[in-house]
């Protein structure tokens, strides 16, 4: 990968939607680029973030109520 990979592909990589192809091409890119590592490690950062807060989502469905 000789430029910086896109935003959306990084996203992607975050999200662990890429092919291992992908995956071994950013993992090169990033071992030599520490702007797009630090890139990666924000966006990993929001995911976690992310995941986080929709496992605090009750199971719930939003308007229904127990108690009626």
């Amino acid at each position: 990968m000789s430029e910086h990979p896109a935003e959306e592909l990084l996203e992607q990589f975050a999200l662990r939607r890429l092919s291992a192809a992908s995956v071994m091409e950013i993992y090169r890119h990033i071992d030599v680029c520490a702007h797009c590592r630090e890139r990666l490690q924000a966006e990993q950062a929001f995911v976690d973030t992310i995941r986080a807060v929709l496992r605090q989502v009750p199971d719930e469905p939003v308007g229904s109520s127990s108690s009626s």
